[in-house]
């Protein structure tokens, strides 16, 4: 894992997999987006094999994709290559911090990716990654469980329609917008979390 930041390069990311449970089903689709910069985006399918077990929920609902990753998917190395050289930035300063909205399946990929693909503690993300709804649950006050159109409404971000959903892409694009617009209304308070840390680093003590 990647060495504590000096700047955050938040890197939204979502995936599609042909199961919940990593250790019988496979990645097939990455979306990232730059937060700071949401036209910066990466995509691709993962390959996959015949023989590869796909749920029955995701092969009725996202059929295309599942094709798409054994028609056109990247090699797991390959994969892993090309999210890494992508997710650099020209700024030595800054290390990507992964975020994600119920983030626990899209980080297991991402681990599994760079282990499977680069070897072991060549993961480039940052070890704490962000998750956006106990983030919108503190910032908004929303109780576990909310919907998130619920929460795009709260922040006036616009729906995602339904033909856009379970693309990889379009996913991140619409947790961009959350992540920003939560951000947005999260920054007065860090600010002064952090002009108060100043002040008492610069507080001699007795």
């Amino acid at each position: 894992m990647a060495a504590p930041p000096t700047k955050p390069d938040y890197i939204v990311v979502d995936v599609e997999a042909t199961g919940p449970h990593l250790s019988v089903n496979r990645l097939i689709e990455i979306g990232a987006v730059r937060a700071d910069n949401p036209e910066d985006t990466f995509h691709c399918f993962v390959q996959i094999d015949e023989d590869t077990v796909v749920d029955e929920w995701v092969q009725q609902t996202i059929p295309h994709v599942v094709e798409a990753a054994r028609k056109q998917g990247l090699p797991v190395e390959e994969a892993a290559q090309r999210m890494a050289a992508w997710l650099k930035s020209d700024d030595p300063e800054k290390t990507p911090v992964m975020v994600g909205y119920v983030i626990g399946l899209d980080w297991r990929a991402m681990c599994e990716l760079f282990e499977h693909g680069l070897g072991p503690n060549e993961n480039p993300f940052h070890y704490k990654p962000i998750d956006i709804c106990p983030l919108a649950m503190g910032a908004l006050g929303l109780p576990w469980g909310f919907d998130r159109e619920t929460m795009d409404q709260k922040l006036g971000v616009p729906l995602l329609a339904e033909d856009k959903a379970h693309n990889a892409l379009f996913d991140a694009q619409q947790h961009t917008l959350e992540f920003n617009a939560l951000r947005a209304h999260m920054e007065p308070i860090w600010a002064a979390y952090e002009a108060e840390n100043k002040s008492s680093e610069s507080t001699p003590s007795d």
